[in-house]
């Protein structure tokens, strides 16, 4: 999902809260029925600007597990459950590259998320740059559409330090 919303938005990141995915998809042929069971919200999509140190915000707060870990494209994430919360994430980079504080990166979301939902005002206090037309699950959609085959993406994008 995450996939769909980076590339269908054409942003640095993919983002989806983990409070907002509600089944798992099956193996087999996918339909619009099934897309809405594991995605049942018509939010817009929007695109925030947030310098690195927001971003590490972010990232801090996904590995809090507040409502779970969240759902990121364009990201490889390595955290340490083990360390207390605030204090979690190990590294980080965006497409490949080290996150800098003082770097611009834009995060594609739904419009709850951007708004500061769920506790995320890091996105909230961001620059939005984006208010766009297409609903989240019009971008799973149209990504599904796209393709014949539907693959997990590869393991790693966010790992647990040992």
């Amino acid at each position: 999902m995450a996939d769909a919303i980076k590339e269908g938005a054409k942003s640095d990141i993919g983002m989806i809260n983990p409070g907002s995915i509600r089944a798992d998809l099956d193996i087999g042929e996918i339909t619009v029925e099934e897309i809405v069971n594991i995605y049942p919200f018509i939010d817009k999509t929007v695109t925030v600007e947030i310098d690195g140190k927001a971003l590490f915000e972010l990232l801090e707060y996904s590995a809090s597990l507040t409502y779970g870990l969240v759902q990121f494209s364009g990201l490889e994430i390595e955290y340490d459950f083990r360390k207390a919360v605030g204090q979690r994430l190990v590294a980080a980079t965006v497409n490949g590259k080290d996150i800098k504080e003082t770097n611009k990166y834009t995060v594609s979301c739904s419009s709850f998320v951007a708004g500061g939902g769920d506790g995320f005002s890091m996105l909230k206090n961001g620059k939005v740059i984006a208010r766009s037309e297409t609903k989240q699950i019009d971008y799973l959609l149209d990504y599904i559409k796209q393709r014949k085959n539907i693959y997990l993406p590869e393991i790693g994008r966010q790992t647990i330090h040992k």
